[in-house]
């Protein structure tokens, strides 16, 4: 048998590289493997991973060999990369692996996750796919950069805003790490619901998911009767409030500071007051409801 082909058959769907496990598991004898080491034959990339002598280094060798080495995903920025979305920064080695695994290795940015779906391959190369790959970006580059990749995937069609609101719902959930910039990115392409809308979405909300039934745009007052303001929902008995926001930068920062004075004097009365962005109701609400559910519960066993 000739193993050095059997070696090449393998590294030459890797940018031409082979891990140690790779070759055992194709019959390679172990004092072949070591014989090829000690005569430089196969270079060491990272431990456990070889490149065949002679093979140039590049950009996309360096990702499969990451990828090797931690048995993970491409993601983050190399996987922005990959995709070539407009204003990418280039250079980085980042993979994302299972929860329970914990390599290091030199130069590679490992991130842990409990679900690397949805992923896919590029030039040969498991990476995250493009609707992922956004989300994870949110945690690694300012939201502009986000923002340039998101509307250079959208253009060339590698994504869509259904997806993207999808991928939001299934991957990023409210309050994982990155999922907060896609959420405001969506929020800027998506219509805001009319109050209607909105407010039978939280209605139905609540009665799909087992809440009773909140009060819509009700007036608070303070214990000497004086106005403290109109919110959009609200729970008398337990005294939690529900407000729901739109976009961020289509309030006025007069407005921000408003409703947030707000709170803290709903807050001094005794209100509980939790806040949403319209999005999370509209496309998460179990979520959402699983988030209010605590401030009911409690309230009824006391």
């Amino acid at each position: 048998m000739d193993w050095d082909l059997v070696a090449a058959s393998i590294a030459r769907q890797q940018h031409s590289l082979l891990t140690i496990e790779q070759a055992r598991a194709a019959g390679i004898p172990e004092h072949h493997m070591k014989l090829r080491i000690r005569q430089g034959r196969w270079e060491r990339v990272h431990r456990g991973v070889y490149r065949i002598a002679g093979a140039a280094s590049n950009p996309h060798q360096t990702l499969m060999a990451a990828s090797l080495a931690t048995g993970g995903v491409v993601s983050h920025r190399s996987a922005a990369e990959l995709w070539a979305f407009d204003g990418t920064e280039r250079g980085w080695a980042e993979v994302t692996v299972e929860t329970s695994h914990r390599p290091r290795i030199e130069s590679v940015r490992v991130h842990r996750t409990k679900d690397l779906n949805p992923q896919t391959s590029r030039f040969g190369i498991p990476l995250t796919n493009p609707m992922r790959t956004i989300v994870d970006l949110g945690l690694a580059v300012p939201r502009w950069t986000v923002q340039r990749a998101m509307d250079d995937a959208l253009g060339r069609k590698l994504v869509s805003v259904e997806g993207l609101v999808q991928i939001w719902r299934d991957v990023a959930r409210p309050g994982r790490n990155g999922s907060g910039v896609l959420r405001s990115l969506l929020e800027e392409r998506l219509p805001f619901p009319s109050a209607t809308r909105l407010e039978k979405a939280m209605l139905r909300l609540h009665r799909d998911h087992g809440l009773p039934e909140p009060l819509c745009e009700h007036d608070v007052f303070d214990d000497r009767g004086r106005f403290v303001g109109r919110v959009d929902f609200v729970h008398l008995e337990p005294r939690v409030v529900i407000e729901v926001d739109g976009y961020a930068t289509h309030s006025s920062p007069e407005a921000f500071v408003t409703d947030r004075q707000r709170d803290r004097k709903l807050r001094a009365l005794g209100w509980t007051v939790l806040r949403f962005t319209w999005l999370e109701v509209m496309y998460a609400p179990r979520e959402v409801a699983d988030e209010i559910r605590p401030f009911l519960a409690t309230s009824a066993v006391s």
